[in-house]
């Protein structure tokens, strides 16, 4: 019994030798209270080894003479080294936690140093990229200083260019206000010598209505002679109509060979030389700007048979007629007028100046 309790007792202290053995490793150094731990559990065991002899190999002399007394003081002694083997145990147990704490505060130590060396490293590292953003941001308000200094530049020279062209642009300016009073003045000197040559031709205007009125007058006195010839001569023939054959023309006939046509017209107011140069001093190019309101009146109410459509539309054929010759067969084509009375006269002396 004792044998089996002192076996079990070696084992455990193999066992125990054998964890603190495992613990050790190559890159620490052991420790020294491991290394006295190891050296107490091998003389623990060369000693119960010891005693497992004795127990089971005792002197055949002493076994069969042994006293019940010493037979006591085994067992007193196996106890004995049981109550050591359990202080021992309690011992190692207490020193093995010590030992656990112990390391574990190495281990927390060592923890906290690396890091401490990380906190350092990554301290280095963080100062270095601050150095580093110090550096770029200092790298970049210099650029942002160069380039704050080119726009300053490229603003003073677009103000130059500016000022240039404004410059450029005020002489131009001014050169386009002398350019336009110039203007202005040759403008009004032309509106003057227009005005001037208007008063002329109004002053000519006047003096040929006066030489027409003169030659209307004539013509007028000539006309009443006419026909107080013509008067004589219808009274003639009414004396004889005794032989109404003999005259071979009915009355119509007659009178009728005493209607102008618009040429004969055209043509007799135009013999006088005189006249004919009154004419040309004054040309149009568009009869209905030649026309004055009171004469447009006058034509549409007697020629026009009050239809001022009719009368636009005949000016414009008149206007884009070639010659004077075409204007009058194209009114002779259209309307019956008489060419004695005074409106077509009129119309007629307007239209010769055209041409």
């Amino acid at each position: 019994m004792n044998q089996a309790i002192l076996i079990r007792i070696i084992n455990q202290e193999i066992k125990d030798l054998q964890d603190i053995l495992l613990s050790f490793n190559d890159s620490d150094p052991p420790h020294p209270v491991s290394l006295e731990l190891c050296e107490s559990k091998i003389k623990n065991l060369s000693d119960e080894l010891k005693l497992l002899k004795e127990i089971a190999h005792p002197a055949k002399q002493e076994s069969a003479h042994l006293p019940e007394s010493d037979e006591q003081n085994q067992q007193q002694r196996i106890e004995q080294e049981q109550e050591r083997l359990r202080k021992e145990e309690e011992s190692r147990r207490l020193e093995a936690e010590r030992i656990a704490k112990q390391q574990e505060l190495e281990q927390k130590e060592r923890e906290q140093e690396q890091e401490r060396l990380r906190k350092e490293e990554e301290s280095r590292r963080l100062e270095a990229e601050r150095i580093a953003k110090q550096h770029e941001l200092e790298q970049k308000e210099r650029e942002q200083e160069q380039e704050r200094l080119r726009k300053e530049e490229e603003s003073r020279r677009l103000e130059a260019e500016r000022l240039a062209k404004q410059q450029e642009l005020e002489q131009k300016e001014r050169e386009q206000e002398q350019e336009r009073l110039r203007k202005e003045e040759e403008s009004r000197r032309v509106e003057a010598e227009r005005l001037a040559k208007q008063q002329e031709l109004e002053q000519k205007e006047r003096e040929l209505k006066r030489v027409l009125h003169e030659e209307e007058l004539n013509r007028l006195q000539q006309r009443r002679i006419t026909e107080d010839e013509n008067e004589s001569r219808e009274s003639t023939k009414i004396k004889s109509k005794k032989d109404p054959k003999s005259s071979g023309k009915v009355l119509g006939e007659e009178l009728g060979t005493h209607k102008k046509s618009l040429h004969d017209l055209l043509s007799e107011n135009t013999s006088n030389k005189a006249l004919a140069t009154q004419f040309k001093q004054l040309p149009v190019t568009d009869i209905h700007k030649a026309i004055p309101l009171n004469d447009r009146i006058w034509f549409i109410r007697d020629l026009f048979d009050q239809q001022p459509e009719l009368y636009q539309q005949t000016i414009e054929d008149l206007n884009r007629s070639e010659s004077l010759h075409a204007a009058l067969e194209y009114l002779q084509s259209r309307f019956d007028w008489d060419s004695d009375s005074k409106v077509v006269e009129k119309f007629l002396r307007i239209l010769s100046r055209k041409f």
